[in-house]
Formats: structure tokens, C-alpha cells, sequence
């Protein structure tokens, strides 16, 4: 994250702004598999430093969050160089006047060069996504409402097989209350993307949405068409389709949740649609325009000892537009904590995700499991040991591999 944004934000907010809460922490991980390999598996020990932010500001003329982890890594055999580990978000609000306000949002993330290896310190790259623009909200009555809203967008890696870019959207949007529980409306957008290949990608899309609350239940959505031009040298490709999204959160009871979210998108590699769903990663090796649909559902229940069960499904498939690529994925996710002693918790977690890719017509199986401890040793002060292992099976040897691994961490909250 720049510093000069990360200061603005944090700086909007000041004045009502919580504490910045900030932790510390460090972690040894020894694995047989460093490098998941089949033939010539490398075992190796990484001691990896860390530092947590989080800051929220309290309501106010400006709202601001922020979240970051930020690692560094050394490895003992030397099987990778020292890495950078990455994961921040920050946003910020500030209502200007009434009817006028701005939004500035950036994201820093490692993301997966290629999908058919693992994200390993050699096949991540950072991406930095920063987004701003103003928001103007007119009431035409007490019932209905116009938005006109405009963002730019600059994207960037730090490795130079990925390209940059720079984008540019507007949008207008009526929504009309029907019911203190139930409102839509229409929205157009347009979209200009730039790359530093000399691609160039405009986008228009027209959708028609809904929300609606219930007492247990919220359900929202949106649906359209979107055209989308590609130019590039000589090439001009164009591509209309449906778009849209699904969400639905509903209480079940007093102890158990669930949600679905289903999405549509005609989009590319550089705009931030992954961060929607934890288990969805582009190529992002591959060409920029991308057709995605991805769906994911989940329920969470608590138990009165305390324990809680979480179980997370979900799928996707993306089409590469230009080329030949395709891949679509099936995953599952089962956790389970629960507390031993007032102090002491025991965490689980079992994964199983298979992965198709059309362009050679093969298939991957990645199953991994991992259970651990986690001692509070004061409020401050927490303590944490895991094992796991991890498999994967697939048509093609090269990238089969199991790994076995182990980690203790230490990690301190500053009150």
C-alpha cells in the first residue's frame, strides 16, 4: 500500500478515529515438501516474522478502515530467497456535502501466477489495486432515489510478466423504495481499461436490481448484459453476455447462519473480482478479458460447549477469452474449533478442491488437512501449534506432490 494513501485514509478519520490496534508475531514452519515436488522433494524450515494493523474510525463526516499483515520470511536451507508477504486492505469515506461524497479503497494482495501450480514464494506476485472516485446522491422524492458515481482504478505487479493498468468508470443508478424492506432500481455503467501492452478494453453494461430484507433473511441481486470490445494491434474482439449476482444471508436460528453468493462477470484479471471469494484465483498469466461465473454457500452453527462447525462449498469457471483456456473448480471447506479449557482451543480444518483445465483436458485433486492448539497465554500474549499435510493427485506427474509440515507461532497484541 503507498504510504501517501495509507496516511490520507488513516488522516480522514483521525479526529474520531479508535486506537490502531497492532500486534506482533513469529512463526516457525518446517516442511519435508518445500518446493511440492514430486521427484525432488526439499525440506526446509522458514521463520517467518510478522506485523498486524487494524483500524476502524468511529462514525463521523469521514469512516476509514484498515487491515493489514504484513511478513517476512527467511528460509534456513535457502530452498527460496527471503520473501515479502503481503495482505492489506484499506478504505475510506468522506461525505463532502449532502449529496456529495468520496471513496478511495486499496487492496495489496499476493496472487498465484499460474493456477496449476501451488502459491509458492516463486509463483506469486504482488498486485496493488487502488480505486478513488466521488459518489453525488440526488432524492427526487421520498420514495426514489439518483446516484452518479465515477472511479479510477490503477493496478500494478511487481513482476513484469503481468501487465499494469489503468481504468476509468462512471456509472448512473435510479432505486426506487418500494417498502421499508424491499427496494430496486436500473443501473448503466461504462468502462475504459488501459494496459501497458497497448491493450485497450471498453465495457458497457445495463442491470436491473433488488433488495430485499426479511426477519430472518436478507436476499440481494442484480442482473444484465454487458459488451465488451477488445483491441490490440490489429485484433478487435467483441464479446456481449449475461452478468449478475445472488446473495442471501438468512439467521436460521439462534446459533446457526448460512449464505449463498452466486456471480457473473465478463471482467479481467485486474480488477479485484477474487477478493469476493477466498478460493477463487485467476491465471494471471493468461489474456486480461475472462468470463467468470463463481457461486459459493456455507452454514456455521455453534454447539453449547462452545465449539463451533463451519462447512463451506463452492465453484467456478473461467473462460479466457482469446485463447483456448478454460478451467473450472469444485471445492470444499470443513472447520471445527472448540474450546479445551477456558484458555485452551482446539482448531481444525479439512480441504478438498479439484481443478479441471480444458485447454489440455486434464484434472488436478488437491486434498489437505491440518489441526492445531491454541494457548491464550494472556489476553496479549498467544501461543499456537499446527500440523498438516497436503496432497495433490493429478493427470499430469509433474505436478503431483505430497507435503507434510509443522508450525509453532508466537504472537503478541500491544493493548
Amino acid at each position: 500500500m503507498s504510504a501517501s494513501l495509507g496516511a490520507a485514509i488513516l488522516g480522514s478519520g483521525a479526529a474520531m478515529a479508535d486506537p490502531v490496534q497492532v500486534g506482533v508475531g513469529l512463526t516457525s514452519r518446517y516442511s519435508d515438501n518445500m518446493t511440492a515436488s514430486r521427484d525432488n522433494p526439499q525440506s526446509d524450515l522458514e521463520t517467518r516474522a510478522n506485523i498486524t494493523i487494524e483500524h476502524q474510525a468511529q462514525p463521523g463526516r469521514c469512516e476509514t478502515t484498515l487491515g493489514a499483515d504484513i511478513g517476512y520470511g527467511v528460509f534456513l536451507e535457502d530452498t527460496f530467497d527471503s520473501t515479502l508477504y503481503t495482505q492489506a486492505d484499506a478504505t475510506g469515506q468522506c461525505q463532502l456535502t449532502d449529496r456529495l461524497s468520496w471513496h478511495v479503497t486499496d487492496s495489496l494482495r499476493d496472487v498465484r501466477r499460474r493456477s496449476t501450480r501451488p502459491a509458492r514464494p516463486d509463483n506469486t506476485s504482488r498486485r496493488n489495486t487502488v480505486r478513488t472516485g466521488p459518489d453525488y446522491q440526488f432524492r427526487l422524492g421520498p420514495r426514489d432515489t439518483w446516484r452518479l458515481s465515477s472511479r479510477y482504478q490503477n493496478t500494478t505487479f511487481d513482476d513484469r510478466e503481468q501487465d499494469d493498468s489503468d481504468r476509468i468508470s462512471a456509472s448512473t443508478a435510479w432505486t426506487h423504495l418500494f417498502s421499508p424492506r424491499l427496494s430496486g432500481g436500473l443501473q448503466a455503467s461504462g468502462e475504459r481499461v488501459e494496459y501497458d501492452s497497448g491493450e485497450e478494453v471498453d465495457s458497457a453494461t445495463g442491470t436491473v436490481f433488488f433488495s430485499r430484507e426479511y426477519q430472518a433473511t436478507s436476499i440481494s441481486g442484480s442482473y444484465g448484459v454487458t459488451r465488451q470490445e477488445t483491441r490490440f494491434r490489429n485484433i478487435d474482439i467483441s464479446t456481449t453476455g449475461t452478468v449478475g449476482d445472488l446473495r442471501l444471508d438468512r439467521q436460521v436460528n439462534s446459533s446457526t447462519s448460512a449464505f449463498l453468493n452466486l456471480n457473473r462477470e465478463i471482467t479481467d484479471q485486474t480488477s479485484g473480482f477474487d477478493l469476493a471469494f477466498g478460493d477463487f484465483s485467476f491465471d494471471v498469466q493468461e489474456t486480461n478479458t475472462v468470463e467468470v461465473t463463481a457461486l459459493e454457500a456455507g452454514a456455521q452453527t455453534g454447539f453449547s460447549d462452545g465449539g463451533t462447525l463451519g462447512l463451506t462449498v463452492g465453484g467456478s469457471r473461467s473462460d479466457y477469452i482469446g485463447s483456448a483456456t478454460q478451467e473450472e473448480s469444485g471445492y470444499g471447506v470443513l472447520r471445527y474449533t472448540r474450546p479445551i479449557t477456558p484458555l485452551l482451543t482446539l482448531s481444525t480444518e479439512g480441504r478438498y478442491r479439484v481443478i479441471r483445465y480444458a485447454i489440455n483436458e486434464t484434472e488436478d485433486q488437491v486434498a489437505n488437512a491440518e489441526a492445531g492448539l491454541v494457548w491464550h497465554v494472556t489476553r496479549a500474549l498467544r501461543v499456537s501449534s499446527y500440523v498438516g499435510r497436503e496432497r495433490r493427485f493429478s493427470d499430469v506427474r509433474s505436478r503431483e506432490y505430497t507435503e507434510n509440515w509443522a508450525s509453532v507461532s508466537l504472537n503478541y497484541q500491544f493493548q
